[in-house]
């Protein structure tokens, strides 16, 4: 799976494209969505082995082994090298989801432990207010444009409060969209990347619009819990597109310049042609009226 996604990445998005640069979706986004498509089990789910899913180490446990290599039960850290690597579970978006295909209400799954959490759940919602955080310093860094994330943010809560109150039973509230799964990282880190996005002001309202559409219509109906990885490259065929009828706008300008001036052998070959040609079509008539040709 590894050797699969770096090729698709690097050799295929990147690479054929003509190399840094050049390619017109972003390669981590295309590797990570062929393996989503490809491998959804593998991709989506993995089970701890049986006595680590029993006896997690805790917090204590956890400093203990990065300071001394050791825990309070006696485990050392080879063994929990060779018994772990990490910890995972469903996230609020896949429970969502699942839940809502199993036929339970809004009301009903927002009672689960995973959302005894103040907003979207306990932990996520910390996550993305720390990817939040820093986007905001990467804007007053000066490192991206507000454009992207402002777009991108402001129509994906706009879908998902107009949609939360029309189907309030089967769709999330907009405090679920925006502050779990990939949002935050999406709108600061994912969308801004400045190879494929759009390099125009409305270009980058159209694309982060375009991407929080998408990312909307992904959780709310199509068959991923989330769909940050999915706009990505969809978005990017509208930054290709606003990328090319930029630059034809910067090159008109030049187009318009009289060839002619630049080239004096061509304005002498062309005046002569069309001297001779009057010459042919006003030779027959009197000289009168040659003088008016």
């Amino acid at each position: 799976m590894v050797v699969l996604g770096t090729v698709f990445a690097v050799i295929i998005a990147k690479q054929l494209y003509g190399g840094l640069g050049q390619n017109p979706f972003n390669p981590a986004m295309i590797g990570y969505v062929v393996l989503l498509i490809s491998f959804p089990v593998q991709m989506t789910s993995w089970l701890p082995p049986h006595e680590i899913a029993v006896n997690i180490p805790g917090f204590i446990d956890a400093i203990q082994v990065i300071f001394s290599g050791h825990t309070t039960s006696g485990g050392d850290m080879n063994t929990l090298r060779l018994g772990i690597d990490g910890i995972s579970q469903a996230t609020p978006l896949d429970t969502f989801k699942t839940s809502v295909r199993a036929g339970h209400s809004v009301e009903e799954i927002m009672q689960y432990p995973i959302y005894s959490g103040i907003l979207a759940g306990a932990g996520w919602q910390w996550v993305n207010l720390a990817w939040l955080a820093g986007g905001v310093w990467l804007l007053w860094q000066k490192a991206i444009r507000w454009h992207i994330p402002l777009s991108f943010l402001v129509t994906l809560a706009l879908c998902a409060t107009l949609g939360w109150l029309f189907s309030p039973d089967t769709l999330a509230a907009p405090q679920i969209h925006l502050l779990s799964g990939a949002t935050m990282l999406g709108a600061f880190f994912i969308l801004t990347d400045p190879v494929t996005a759009s390099t125009t002001n409305r270009g980058r309202l159209i694309f982060g619009a375009l991407a929080g559409l998408l990312v909307w219509m992904i959780r709310s109906f199509g068959g991923y819990p989330d769909g940050v990885a999915f706009c990505r490259p969809a978005g990017e065929h509208h930054g290709s597109s606003d990328r090319l009828l930029h630059a034809s706008a910067r090159l008109r300008p030049s187009q318009r310049v009289n060839h002619a001036e630049n080239y004096p052998k061509t304005r002498h070959y062309v005046g002569a042609l069309c001297s001779g040609f009057n010459r042919v079509n006003c030779g027959h008539q009197p000289d009168d009226q040659n003088d008016n040709c």
